[in-house]
């Protein structure tokens, strides 16, 4: 990923690219990528001794690990990346303000064309509450849900809406820990879903039973967080691509779940399987990847 603040960043002088951790550092002081020392070494034909790419100095040929890290370096690359990921926030957030802005005047029209009581209005209300909820100002968000529930409910062709609705606000009430009320709504989403699919093999079910799981995590009940967890994987890999992020981010949790409850080989078992969706979907490089 480019870097946002300088396109001249120092690279790897192997690969060319963006030094990433971890680094390596030859005894001659000139700094690499690991997989690129690696690599290098790969290629050195078993010879006792190893050139640096850069002064051609010669050394004694170890193990890649044994290279000790450039530390300096690499703290300087997590404040270039705490500073571009702020910069990141600060972009998109003033997208989603201009949307929210744009919706207050959409909403305002609407009252006036259709009534404050419209189906048009509520659907504008829901939608400025998703981006509220987006730039995490939870308190507008609940604002906007507790004041257009009430219309969607009523409504029967509306009632998947309502269901993702409920959700949000689960994952409001989860992000507040306030646990018991979260699951509290996931459970009436999900009641709510099947009923309405008539099947608990679809994404919104899927998605339900991931949301039912973490928050379980949270409350340390890890035998039933794993037991919703499973349920969403079983339920994706039957409705996505067995390579979908949502299928990745599965294993995540189920691996997270895994470490919570020690089973380590069974948490890297699927801590990789996720990491493998992630690299092939998001790439290398990606912030979801190399985090």
């Amino acid at each position: 990923m480019a870097s946002l603040l300088n396109e001249n960043q120092p690279t790897d002088p192997i690969s060319l690219l963006p030094y990433k951790k971890p680094t390596r550092v030859l005894p001659c002081g000139h700094t690499f990528n690991h997989s690129s020392l690696a690599s290098l070494i790969d290629n050195n034909n078993g010879d006792a001794t190893l050139a640096c790419p850069v002064c051609r100095k010669r050394s004694h040929v170890r193990d890649v690990n044994e290279y000790p890290r450039n530390y300096g370096m690499e703290q300087q690359m997590d404040f270039q990346q705490e500073k571009e990921d702020k910069i990141r926030k600060e972009k998109m957030d003033l997208v989603i303000r201009t949307k929210i802005d744009s919706n207050e005047e959409k909403k305002n029209m609407l009252v006036k064309v259709y009534g404050e009581n419209s189906s048009e209005v509520t659907d504008c209300i829901i939608e400025l509450g998703n981006l509220y909820y987006d730039i995490a100002e939870y308190d507008k968000a609940m604002k906007c849900y507790e004041e257009a529930l009430p219309r969607y409910e009523k409504s029967d062709d509306k009632i998947a809406d309502v269901a993702r609705t409920y959700c949000t606000v689960g994952e409001i009430y989860e992000k507040q820990s306030e646990y018991d009320k979260s699951m509290e709504y996931f459970e009436k989403a999900l009641s709510m879903q099947v009923k309405e699919f008539g099947t608990e093999e679809h994404e919104d079910v899927g998605k339900t039973y991931e949301l039912m799981g973490w928050t379980c995590s949270k409350m340390s009940k890890y035998d039933l967080a794993m037991e919703y967890c499973m349920k969403s994987l079983k339920i994706r890999l039957k409705v996505l691509d067995e390579g979908h992020v949502d299928v990745g981010e599965s294993y995540h949790k189920i691996g997270v779940i895994y470490d919570y409850k020690a089973e380590y080989d069974k948490a890297l078992e699927y801590m990789n399987k996720s990491l493998d969706i992630r690299i092939n979907k998001l790439g290398k490089d990606h912030t979801d990847v190399a985090g």
